[in-house]
């Protein structure tokens, strides 16, 4: 069965990225498992925390995971299959061995979790603020120049399968700043090419005459959104739209 994995730090906004993958596995015949991280010290010895205190974050996160699942459940009439997981520790290294045990189809997360979709091997995708799903149409598969030649190979393999999934149609567009674009050009019917000043303005300019429900990147490795030179990393960043990241 399709799995999603979502991350959540007991924050409506999480919640709402729970219930944007809540709809999107009912859609799609899926199952979700909501993770969240109970962050202790590095060093417990050094900061101790009386039991009490520990209990009472074991309790409360629970709580949390229990009644957002309840949630769930009851918005999709019982329809949708729910896992909940309490994890200790780091959490991005924790929710990261759960994944390696689960396996997940995707990651879907609210915009605190997207500084990880570098680092992990699994498709991520970041939910904005108060989004909600719907059916998606229009997929924007935004590439820089790395990625002239087309959508890489893993990544291709999944686009297929999410397309099949979802029945959507994917515009390929090459982003580069002024200047940038490189000796090569996309090949004919490979996509659209944008030369703009930021990313955000590039993107901007292509939605305000194109439809897009969903703006897929790829992270390159070693990389981060941070100190890598990719256009489409930062893209990621400062989409307006619900955001993808998938690994090469």
């Amino acid at each position: 069965m399709l799995r999603i994995i979502v991350p959540v730090d007991l924050t409506e906004s999480s919640s709402n990225a729970a219930r944007y993958a809540a709809d999107m596995a009912t859609a799609l015949g899926g199952e979700i498992h909501l993770v969240h991280a109970m962050n202790l010290p590095p060093d417990p010895l050094q900061v101790p925390i009386p039991d009490y205190a520990l209990d009472e974050m074991r309790d409360s996160s629970l709580t949390f995971l229990e009644t957002l699942a309840a949630d769930l459940k009851k918005r999709t009439n019982g329809k949708l299959s729910i896992g909940t997981d309490l994890e200790t520790g780091d959490g991005e290294s924790s929710i990261r061995a759960f994944c390696r045990w689960k396996q997940p189809f995707l990651v879907v997360a609210d915009d605190a979790f997207q500084k990880w979709a570098p680092r992990w091997s699994w498709p991520f995708l970041r939910v904005p603020a108060q989004a909600a799903f719907h059916p998606v149409e229009n997929i924007v598969v935004a590439c820089d120049r790395e990625d002239i030649h087309g959508v890489p190979g893993v990544a291709a393999g999944f686009l297929g399968q999410l397309r099949h999934l979802l029945g959507a149609h994917f515009d390929i567009v090459h982003f580069s700043l002024p200047g940038k674009a490189g000796r090569e050009s996309p090949k004919p019917g490979s996509g659209t090419w944008i030369e703009s000043e930021s990313v955000e303005e590039g993107i901007r300019q292509y939605l305000a005459s194109h439809h897009a429900d969903w703006v897929t990147v790829f992270p390159k490795k070693g990389g981060s959104f941070h100190h890598y030179e990719s256009l489409s990393e930062n893209l990621l960043l400062e989409c307006p739209l619900s955001a993808m990241a998938v690994h090469e």
